[in-house]
C-alpha cells in the first residue's frame, strides 16, 4: 500500500502561495470617503506605498462579497423590487474621485415610489450583530458616508441598505435618508484631499489600532522615503478631467500612466512636511 506523503498541509501551502497583483488606484474612491484618516486618502491618491500582492484569502474576501450581491438582487426581485443600472458610474471632483454604486432600486414596500440608492454588504456574524444593535450610522460610519456621497452623486433621496449576515444568511434592512449638510460636508473633504499639496496634518498616533494595519505608516510615523513615481514628485500637479500634469514643462504636458509609474530624471521628492 502507498503511503501518504507526509506533509499533509502542501494543498493549504500551495493556496497560501497563491497572490493576484494589486493595481494602483487612480482616483480617491468616492465609496472611501468617510475613512476618517484624511492623511491615508492623500497618501493613497499621491501614491505613498508600493503595491503588495493581494492573498488568495483576501481575494476570495472581496469575491465573496461581490458574488453575494448577485443572490441578493435575486432575493429583492422575489419580493418585486426592481433593481436598476448596476454598477453605474460616478465622478467626484475634477474626476479625481471615483466610484461604483451596486445599483438603483425601484417599488421598495416602504416607499414603493421612491428610486432608491441600493448599498449591499455582507458581514461576519458579530459584525452583523453590531450592525443590528446600532444600525448603519453608527456601526459603520463608513458606510453611512459612502452611501451619502453615492446620493449626493445620483440625486437620489434615500438609500435601501442590505446588510447580510454570512454566518446565517440573515438580512438587515435600512433606509438611509439623505443628509444634504453631511453629504456636502464630504465633498469639501474631498477636494481639500485632492488640492492639497502636502499630506494634511497627522490624526493619530502610531498607537492607534487602525495605525497598525496602514500600508502607510512608515512614511507617517518613522518618515520613510516614499516610493519614486510622479504622483511623490515635487514637480507634480493635480488638473482636471482626472489628470496629471508637470510643473517643470509650465504645466503643459500631461504625464501619461506609464509615466506617473516609474518618474523620469528630473524627479525630486515633494515637501512632506505637514
Amino acid at each position: 500500500m502507498a503511503q501518504l506523503p507526509t506533509n499533509v498541509n502542501a494543498t493549504k501551502l500551495l493556496f497560501d502561495e497563491i497572490t493576484f497583483p494589486r493595481r494602483r488606484g487612480n482616483t480617491i474612491g468616492m465609496g472611501s470617503i468617510g475613512d476618517p484618516c484624511v492623511r491615508r486618502l492623500w497618501y493613497s491618491l499621491h501614491w505613498f506605498d508600493e503595491p503588495e500582492p493581494i492573498s488568495l484569502r483576501l481575494y476570495n474576501l472581496f469575491e465573496t462579497g461581490t458574488r453575494a450581491e448577485d443572490f441578493m438582487i435575486e432575493d429583492l426581485k422575489r419580493i418585486g423590487v426592481e433593481v436598476t443600472q448596476r454598477q453605474e458610474e460616478l465622478w467626484g471632483t475634477m474626476d479625481h474621485a471615483h466610484g461604483f454604486t451596486d445599483g438603483r432600486c425601484k417599488n421598495v414596500p416602504e416607499a414603493p415610489k421612491t428610486e432608491h440608492l441600493l448599498e449591499m454588504k455582507t458581514h461576519s456574524d458579530s459584525n452583523f450583530k453590531k450592525l443590528v444593535k446600532d444600525g448603519v450610522k453608527k456601526a459603520y460610519p463608513k458606510h453611512y458616508a459612502q452611501c451619502q456621497r453615492y446620493m449626493k452623486g445620483t440625486g437620489l433621496t434615500r438609500t435601501l441598505y442590505l446588510g447580510y449576515n454570512k454566518n446565517t444568511s440573515e438580512y438587515y434592512v435600512e433606509r438611509i435618508r439623505y443628509d444634504a449638510s453631511f453629504a456636502n460636508d464630504l465633498v469639501r473633504k474631498e477636494r481639500e484631499i485632492i488640492l492639497a499639496q502636502t499630506p494634511p496634518a497627522k490624526q493619530f498616533e502610531r498607537s492607534w489600532y487602525e495605525c497598525k494595519f496602514c500600508s502607510f505608516k512608515e512614511v507617517c510615523h518613522d518618515n520613510a522615503t516614499p516610493p519614486k513615481n510622479c504622483r511623490t514628485c515635487k514637480h507634480n500637479d493635480i488638473v482636471d478631467e482626472g489628470k496629471w500634469v508637470c510643473t517643470v514643462l509650465g504645466g503643459m504636458y500631461e504625464i501619461p500612466q506609464e509615466v506617473q509609474l516609474v518618474g523620469c530624471e528630473v524627479y525630486e521628492v515633494m515637501d512632506l512636511d505637514g
